[in-house]
């Protein structure tokens, strides 16, 4: 039931996800195999998210956290405190968010494998602290995500960490290091046919030529995002 609500859940189909991650629950909850009940809590919270149901959400991603604590699963709490950080965003609860992922970087540094999960949650920092104006912070964490994602040639994400950079640059009015880091977006975004990216890059650049005042630039760019 489990890896059918994982693949569900892949798929989309929600409320089929939602079904098998219950009758899961159901059978191990009163079992002693917490790291079982910890990955079933954490699918039905990432679920929860996905239909934006997000006070339950919060609650089974809270409950896979101190499963996961039982058996000392540091990879399953990192990965869970990252989620938990989703949610807090999208409410807008920043602190809160920041807070989570904090949680969540420390336990991923105590994971063998864990620089690409350091990478993802460098990038959610980097992108929180954009949305605050706290240019500063925002280019560090998205600098060091793109640091740990180059090598491991995640390139996606290397891509929408050169779209944030560019974006701080720009509404800091350094406008020409923000083309250079627009420049090196496009590349990727063409190399690897990204839709949703080229979409941001195009507001992005309508965005920055409209504070140069650049009207008829700014109305293509928009027009094309």
């Amino acid at each position: 039931y489990y890896l059918e609500g994982l693949i569900l859940h892949g798929l989309a189909r929600y409320r089929e996800a939602k079904e098998k991650g219950e009758l899961a629950y159901h059978l191990v909850k009163h079992t002693s195999n917490n790291k079982r009940i910890a990955q079933v809590q954490l699918l039905l919270g990432n679920i929860f998210v996905a239909t934006g149901e997000l006070k339950i959400a919060g609650e089974k991603l809270q409950d896979a956290i101190a499963s996961f604590r039982r058996v000392e699963d540091e990879k399953g709490m990192a990965e869970t405190y990252n989620k938990l950080a989703q949610v807090f965003f999208i409410q807008a609860e920043f602190d809160r968010a920041i807070e989570a992922l904090g949680a969540a970087s420390e336990h991923a540094q105590k994971v063998p494998s864990g620089s690409v999960m350091i990478s993802r949650i460098s990038g959610n920092l980097g992108r929180i602290h954009l949305l605050l104006g706290e240019w500063d912070k925002a280019t560090r964490h998205l600098q060091e995500s793109i640091q740990q994602n180059e090598p491991a040639k995640n390139e996606l994400s290397v891509c929408r960490n050169l779209l944030s950079l560019g974006y701080a640059a720009s509404q800091q009015r350094n406008f020409e290091e923000a083309e250079g880091f627009y420049r090196k977006a496009y590349s990727l975004i063409q190399k690897l046919e990204l839709k949703r990216e080229l979409a941001i890059y195009y507001e992005y650049q309508a965005e920055m030529a409209l504070d140069k005042k650049d009207i008829d630039v700014a109305n293509q760019n928009v027009s094309q995002a």
